[in-house]
């Protein structure tokens, strides 16, 4: 066997210099799955409870005050002279009014972007502020600020002033459980979570109703309203979700390592996250039915607060380590174009509402471009809907299929794509 001689090939400078920085795009290109959550400055350490934009800047709260930003969060200074505690574990906001709700000295709100708090605490009995919500008072057109509580002692749970804090009068009638912990506004309706459940009121909080049906778990931690969806995080149930103002639940665990979620954000461009507690933050394409973990170079577990700034561009995440921010852009599509999410196998998934009644939603998931075949069986194995029949795109899927014309129930969904198939078993009652 001979022995090549190796020679030694000399390229120009400004060749080379044009090699280095085509390999350095095409890294940047194939390998943009890399890129990774970002810690903010040194300043805001420790225990972040919560972050709020407004009015051009980020505001986080912590165990140690309260924090602003300029700079997208990349610099943080301490913006928190009158408030006489420093333990503050929520922030809201009314227009430019911002409100600060701390541990065990009630409500400060600032007309100074932080600069100078005022205590508007009047009419607490209760110091322990969990979160804010703005809603519109049908009698006078002003907005009202409500206010919730982590108490059980007292009667009163939810707080709400007419006069941007000068005055707080309870308003809880109904609701079984003193414990609360969010707010949401969903279709001109109110709804409070709590450690015994979702409550709503239609009428600015004099009289609320439980909506907790098909919650197996009613510890509820966070609130967020979408589109047509009212998604609940809660400790040790995981996430669920109502498209019927709080009528029936559905668990929308597929995909989350963790029982225990703290908070959601989601974008005007249809991605929800949801931070959970001791396994970091997901994302959903398809509101919850499937959660892919984002966590990457997340140093720190717990999420407490999640907020997409009102650009689109950044992922704010509060955790027990300080602020850590990251692009959209890197957890959901690459450079190529190609979507990161893509799921990794074909799947069916159990339709919502089940059982139902006149008509459900079937979900499921394709990893490829291929021929798909959905249809509806009886108990004996007849075929009596043909759902879909056609070539479908990489991705998930979802369609209704209206049952008012077959009778009551159990029926077989089959889906077949090529050699794979699986049945999912139907319950429809008239």
């Amino acid at each position: 066997m001979s022995v090549a001689t190796v020679k030694r090939i000399e390229f120009p400078m400004n060749i080379l210099k044009c090699c280095i920085i085509f390999a350095m795009t095409s890294f940047a290109i194939f390998n943009f799955g890399q890129a990774q959550w970002r810690h903010t400055d040194t300043l805001c350490t420790g225990n972040v409870n919560d972050l709020i934009e407004a009015n051009g800047f980020l505001f986080a709260c912590s165990g140690n005050g309260i924090y602003r930003s300029s700079d997208h969060g990349l610099h943080w200074n301490k913006t928190d002279n009158g408030i006489n505690t420093k333990d503050v574990h929520s922030l809201g906001r009314l227009g430019t009014i911002l409100f600060a709700g701390t541990a065990n000295e009630g409500i400060f709100f600032s007309t100074s972007n932080g600069a100078q708090w005022n205590d508007v605490s009047g009419g607490l009995s209760i110091t322990n502020v969990t979160g804010f919500a703005v809603f519109p008072a049908k009698e006078s057109g002003d907005l009202s600020v409500f206010a919730t509580f982590h108490d059980t002692l007292y009667d009163g749970c939810v707080y709400r002033t007419t006069d941007t804090g000068s005055h707080w009068s309870s308003v809880s009638n109904g609701i079984t459980n003193n414990d609360t912990r969010s707010l949401a506004v969903h279709d001109s309706a109110l709804y409070v979570g709590t450690m015994g459940g979702v409550f709503l009121s239609t009428d600015e909080g004099i009289v609320w109703t439980p909506m907790n049906s098909g919650l197996n778990v009613t510890y509820i931690v966070t609130l967020l309203a979408r589109d047509t969806f009212l998604f609940a995080g809660t400790m040790t149930g995981g996430a669920y979700r109502t498209s019927n103002h709080g009528n029936s639940w559905e668990p929308i665990n597929n995909g989350l390592t963790n029982t225990y979620v703290n908070t959601f954000a989601a974008t005007n461009t249809g991605l929800l996250f949801a931070g959970t507690g001791w396994s970091g933050v997901f994302l959903s394409t398809n509101n919850g039915t499937i959660w892919n973990t984002v966590s990457t170079g997340l140093t720190t577990s717990q999420i407490n607060a999640l907020i997409v700034d009102s650009g689109g561009t950044y992922l704010y995440a509060a955790t027990d380590d300080g602020v850590w921010y990251r692009p959209l852009s890197d957890m959901f599509t690459g450079t190529s174009g190609k979507n990161d999410l893509a799921p990794e196998r074909m799947e069916l998934l159990q339709n919502f509402p089940n059982p139902f009644n006149s008509s459900t939603t079937i979900h499921y998931s394709l990893s490829s471009t291929i021929n798909v075949k959905l249809t509806m069986h009886d108990v004996l194995g007849r075929e009596i809907a043909r759902l879909v029949n056609e070539i479908q795109t990489v991705g998930w899927q979802e369609i209704k299929w209206n049952a008012s014309t077959v009778s009551s129930g159990i029926y077989f969904c089959r889906l077949q794509t090529g050699q794979h198939q699986q049945l999912m078993k139907i319950a429809h009652i008239k």
